[in-house]
């Protein structure tokens, strides 16, 4: 995904919003042609990733970023929030740097204020499973959308339920997750950053408030772009920036929030030593250890755009430490790595938001890369299965997710989808997908997350 970024790399002032730039442009794009009467179409651990693969107040000063949009060609459908104004900007055709940039002003709509209510203490790993639901955020249409499980073929259904609405607090909403209760988890990117909870399992169109918000200048919250909860029900998500400055961090908050709350975390991982770079997505083992997808985190001359570094499991305070793992390098074949997830077997799974041609080509398709369990130490090698090409149908690919078989779900932010591929790829495939979920009645239009409860 190109950038979600609010500011440039290396800022420490407050900016407009998001991942993706490029994505916000497109966007405009888009709308404006709708004003011309066209018509759009309209991550659960260990084995979540961008998902796996979660603010009430007034109206926000900043403006939401949207996730990275690579496909000029993606028509939004209709929207629940305000349109962006400004001029849309053509894409660039070159090769993407490092460094975001700002997106495009957006006049938010006021937010609700939290509704305390006490749930449950998950009480085992959330895990997905195929028997499972499918939850989407939608960075678009400021929504989470649940559809049924076991997809098939392609699908232009209704949701099953749908959480959106001016009393939801979703704003700019990214990444998200579903805890072994089944309450759902969202990372807001939208100024103020927050972390919103809402009630298991939505039916019909929701507009509820989140029984739970973590927000506020405590919180260490900077551009949080994905989100997971563990066994316990400790909450880790991945922030681009650092509050305290350098080039991204996680932050850790403790089980079961209730009502809105301006706490700090119980653990941070941040600092030079992290070699985190603009983490875009965050996944966790069975033993606890934290896999980020870092989507700018190659040292210079290494190849190759982005990294993924393992840490320990269960950290505690301020942590400016080395990570035990780090897969970079130009046989790695990232473009971009946004979404990640971790299955059953340990193999580490990464989707790419741009392609897998490296500093050399920019391609809007993406793909999904998998590498060997329990990495140590620095690794540049190849993946063991790479799912790329014209036939996959992937487009921006960001979030991800496994389910308890091991298929794989990747929420296309540039091509309003949601597809699912096989277990246990193997090789270089470019296969059609088992699934693709698409179309004006799925309310889909720019799926930044997906997660299985």
């Amino acid at each position: 995904m190109p950038f979600w970024f609010d500011r440039p790399m290396g800022s420490a002032a407050p900016r407009p919003f998001g991942r993706l730039a490029l994505a916000a442009l497109t966007a405009l794009s888009v709308a404006l042609a709708q004003c011309s009467g066209s018509g759009g179409s309209g991550s659960s651990v260990p084995n979540q990733g961008s998902g796996a693969t979660p603010s009430p107040s007034p109206s926000p000063s900043g403006s939401p970023s949207a996730k990275p949009s690579t496909s000029p060609s993606a028509t939004p459908r209709p929207s629940t929030t305000p349109t962006p104004s400004g001029s849309p900007a053509a894409t660039p055709t070159a090769t993407p740097t490092l460094t975001p940039s700002p997106a495009p002003s957006f006049t938010p709509s006021p937010k609700p204020s939290a509704t305390a209510t006490a749930s449950p203490t998950p009480s085992a790993t959330p895990t997905s499973s195929g028997s499972e639901r499918i939850y989407v955020v939608d960075r678009a249409a400021e929504a989470v959308d649940v559809f049924a499980a076991n997809p098939s073929g392609t699908l232009n259904e209704a949701p099953l339920a749908s959480i959106v609405g001016s009393n939801t607090g979703l704003y700019g909403a990214l990444g998200i997750a579903v805890d072994a209760s089944g309450k759902i988890y969202v990372a807001n990117v939208g100024s103020p950053y927050s972390i919103t909870v809402y009630a298991p399992n939505p039916s019909g169109t929701m507009n509820e408030a989140p029984i739970a918000t973590i927000t506020g200048s405590n919180t260490q919250l900077d551009e949080p772009q994905d989100i997971v909860v563990d066994g316990s029900g400790k909450i880790y998500v991945a922030n681009a920036f650092a509050s305290s400055g350098g080039s991204g961090s996680i932050t850790v908050y403790a089980p079961n929030p209730q009502g809105t709350l301006n706490e700090a975390p119980i653990a941070t991982i941040a600092g030079s030593k992290t070699l985190l770079g603009a983490p875009g997505g965050v996944a966790l083992d069975a033993s606890g250890r934290i896999y980020v997808a870092n989507s700018t985190g190659s040292p210079t001359g290494s190849g190759g755009i982005g990294s993924i570094t393992v840490y320990a499991a269960n950290p505690t305070g301020t942590l400016n430490e080395a990570p035990v793992a780090t897969i970079v390098g130009a046989n790695t074949g990232f473009d971009q790595p946004y979404g990640i997830a971790i299955d059953a077997a340990g193999r580490i799974y990464a989707a790419n938001a741009s392609g897998s041609c490296g500093n050399s080509c920019f391609n809007v398709a993406g793909s999904v890369t998998l590498y060997a369990p329990n990495p140590s130490g620095t690794l540049n090698e190849s993946p063991l299965a790479t799912i790329a090409g014209s036939s996959t149908g992937l487009a921006g690919a960001i979030g991800m997710a496994l389910d308890r078989s091991g298929k794989i779900y990747v929420a296309n932010g540039d091509g309003q989808s949601v597809t699912v591929y096989g277990a246990s790829p193997s090789g270089t495939l470019n296969e059609t997908p088992l699934a693709t979920i698409t179309g004006s009645n799925t309310t889909v239009r720019e799926p930044t997350g997906v997660a299985l409860h």
